[in-house]
This record gives structure tokens, sequence and C-alpha cells, in this order.
């Protein structure tokens, strides 16, 4: 059973956004870029995007040092991103309809 299963889909992709913050901490303990331990504030998204794109960096590198093609993983860690982005705006939909029956 996954550990996202009878969430919401707001639900499980708010506890996608905590896996990348633990992702950003333990890159950031090996980069130096440990500006993570406090919790995170609007004015953060530049510590965000910085850490963040060094990291999609680094695993496009893995990915291709073991012979994958890293704009793929691009695509479909995109392909994701857009999957779960619309399932919260289905749930959200489905919400505001039934509200207004």
């Amino acid at each position: 059973m996954s550990a996202l299963s009878g969430m919401s889909a707001e639900g499980r992709n708010e506890t996608r956004a905590e896996w990348a913050l633990d992702a950003l901490r333990a890159f950031g303990k090996n980069t130096g870029q440990d500006y993570f331990d406090e919790p995170l504030q609007p004015g953060d998204l530049d510590l965000v995007d910085e850490a963040g794109g060094d990291l999609v960096c680094a695993l496009m590198h893995l990915f291709r040092k073991l012979g994958g093609n890293a704009e793929e993983l691009l695509e479909r860690g995109r392909g994701h991103f857009e999957h779960g982005v619309g399932e919260e705006a289905s749930e959200q939909a489905e919400m505001e309809e039934t509200a207004n029956e």
C-alpha cells in the first residue's frame, strides 16, 4: 500500500512537497546550502530555486551517468507534477459543484 493511499489529491501533493523539502535538507547538508532548518516562508522561494535547481541538476547527472536521457527524466517528472495538479483541480471543482447543488 502506498504512503499516499487514502489521501485527497491536495494531501498527496502536500506530502510530495514535504518529501522534496526533506530531499533539499539532505542535499543542502552535502552542498553547504543548509537553508532549510527553519519553516519555509514565501520569501524563501529564491533559496528553494537555488538549491532545488542544483538538486535537479545532480539528479540529471546521475540519470545520465546510468545511461538515461536526462531530458526524459525531466519530462516524466513534469508529467507526474501536471497529473497531481490536475487531480487536485478536479477534486476542487467537484467539491465546488457539490456545494452549489
